[in-house]
């Protein structure tokens, strides 16, 4: 099934012709979709940048700004048992998840962030393991 699909769109391809409906690009938009932006929002965003953000932070007083954050590429990220939602991780992570949109985007992408990031602090939000089950 999966291969018809991909024939037939690599011949819409090839002949230029349009479709109203695509497989091959539905199925693309879905892998997009479910994958693709589920990876670099909550691995790559939450978990990598939030951490690398949180650890510059904490060094900032010693480094600065800069010199902290560079310092820090280079250095193995401290274990970390919660999301590190400190003012500089948030307010860093958000700027970059941003920056990866279009610029109409803008907006929506920062309450979007902020917002799931609101409910990751949530107690009990997204089956956090802060709340308490008699």
């Amino acid at each position: 099934m999966l291969s018809a699909v991909m024939v037939q769109g690599l011949k819409l391809l090839a002949t230029g012709a349009q479709e109203s409906f695509s497989s091959l690009y539905f199925c693309l938009r879905l892998v997009n979709l479910v994958i693709l932006v589920a990876i670099l929002e909550e691995l790559f965003m939450r978990v990598y940048v939030m951490g690398w953000l949180h650890q510059a932070g904490l060094q900032r007083g010693e480094k600065g700004l800069v010199g902290s954050i560079l310092d820090t590429l280079e250095q193995r990220p401290a274990a970390l048992k919660a999301l590190p939602l400190s003012t500089f991780a948030v307010v860093g992570a958000t700027l970059i998840f941003t920056a990866g949109h279009q610029t109409y985007e803008y907006l929506s992408a920062v309450l979007y962030f902020l917002f799931t990031t609101w409910l990751y602090k949530k107690p009990g939000a997204c089956g956090s393991a802060s709340s308490s089950t008699a």
